[in-house]
């Protein structure tokens, strides 16, 4: 006996594949003459065209026009060490001089508008380093080593009349390294070590010195 094709045991319709969910990338540019705008670009769509070039090498290039701004932020130009990307947020530390004592903090997922703790310190907009390891963001500036706990979570309306939930959400200070400037900075594969290149200026020797260092999340 022959076995009928899927298509025809399923009434002539193939069965339905799962669904790819698109990738995004959110570019924060200061093309925006009051400050900063964020961009959602899809990484799926695109035109492409092929070109070739002086040697007859064929390329395969995509354009796409640059989407409308899903958020903009009012701020001075010239510090893109202060965005930071943490989980589905993205924070904006260059809030020195903020009355309200937060950073403005914009949700990719949600997209809402909320705050972040601010630090007791203007962050240098060149040479600061931000990793995320293990759900934590951490900050390296000019000699200062702070943590930050994940975002709490959101408050819960429906819970026991008259009980009130306290969440100490605020920046950690942290062993500080014996040099200040950050040069470059990685995570290891182990997922919870975190390495930096820094260096400190020598006021005898009038020279720059580097090193390595490294922090680990389970040993300090």
């Amino acid at each position: 006996m022959t076995k009928r094709p899927a298509d025809e045991r399923s009434g002539g319709r193939s069965p339905k594949l799962p669904t790819r969910r698109r990738k995004h990338l959110y570019l924060v540019l200061d093309d925006w003459e009051l400050g900063y705008s964020i961009r959602k670009v899809g990484l799926s769509l695109g035109f492409e065209s092929n070109e070739a070039d002086d040697d007859g090498m064929i390329y395969r290039t995509i354009e796409q026009r640059l989407p409308r701004a899903v958020f903009r932020l009012e701020a001075p130009h010239e510090r893109p060490g202060q965005f930071v990307p943490f989980g589905t947020k993205i924070m904006f530390m260059g809030t020195i001089d903020s009355p309200w004592g937060t950073a403005p903090m914009y949700d990719v997922r949600t997209r809402a508008l909320t705050s972040a703790p601010r630090r007791d310190l203007e962050t240098s907009p060149l040479r600061c380093a931000y990793m995320q390891v293990d759900g934590k963001l951490f900050l390296l500036d000019q000699g200062e080593f702070e943590m930050l706990q994940p975002p709490p979570p959101p408050l819960d309306n429906d819970g026991p009349a008259g009980v009130e939930v306290k969440f100490d959400w605020s920046w950690c200070t942290l062993p500080s390294p014996p040099y200040h400037h950050v040069i470059s900075h990685a995570e290891h594969p182990d997922q919870r070590t975190m390495v930096f290149s820094m260096t400190k200026y020598s006021m005898k020797k009038y020279t720059e010195r580097l090193a390595t260092f490294s922090f680990d999340l389970e040993r300090s």
